[in-house]
């Protein structure tokens, strides 16, 4: 069975998950102030392309980046 793989929809690289401390929380559904300071994105090592996804806190947490914010349908 094929692996399927996300891919970017600029350059069809293969997407890579990522994490990193920003502390950009107002960029998420909970808030400013909220503490969800590390974004979760998807990231394309070819051209560069980033597709937010959320905020976490602490593991088992997470807010949705807020719509404005989305590039991804």
């Amino acid at each position: 069975m094929a692996k399927e793989m996300l891919r970017c929809s600029c350059c069809k690289s293969v997407l890579k998950l990522t994490q990193s401390y920003t502390g950009c929380d107002w960029d998420c559904e909970a808030g400013e102030g909220s503490g969800y300071d590390v974004e979760i994105a998807l990231g394309c090592d070819n051209c560069g392309m980033i597709y937010p996804l959320g905020h976490v806190r602490e593991p088992g947490d997470f807010s949705p980046v807020i719509r404005k914010l989305k590039t991804y349908k």
